[in-house]
């Protein structure tokens, strides 16, 4: 998801000293991902999310932390409301193959990713 210990030592510091904003806030979630604090790390991720509406990554990392968890239904709810949030964006094809998949429960309501397009940069 894009962190190291360094970084996150970093994003530590900046916290206790009363830094904020987006990007710290992701910093947080990444952490918490990392120490299985899942439904830390998904409430931190909405967080960022309401600032970016349009990310398609933050809403497939909110599902995924959502299914670690075990809550399918609000992972599911997540993916759905995505296509009124993203203003045309896909999700990444990847995630979507894999939020297919009966392990997490989402076949049903998943958007199907525009052709040729990807939410991982660099990748079509």
């Amino acid at each position: 998801m894009g962190s190291d210990p360094d970084q996150q030592r970093v994003a530590a510091r900046a916290a206790a000293r009363g830094v904020s904003g987006s990007t710290l806030t992701y910093l947080q979630a990444v952490g918490a991902g990392a120490r299985r604090e899942y439904a830390t790390a998904e409430r931190l991720l909405a967080e960022v999310q309401g600032r970016n509406p349009t990310s398609a990554d933050l809403v497939q990392y909110r599902a995924l932390f959502l299914c670690l968890e075990g809550r399918t239904a609000a992972a599911q709810d997540a993916v759905r409301l995505w296509p009124l949030q993203s203003k045309g964006a896909a999700l990444d094809p990847d995630f979507t193959a894999w939020a297919a998949d009966e392990a997490c429960g989402l076949q049903e309501g998943v958007s199907a990713p525009l052709a040729g397009s990807s939410s991982i940069p660099g990748k079509k």
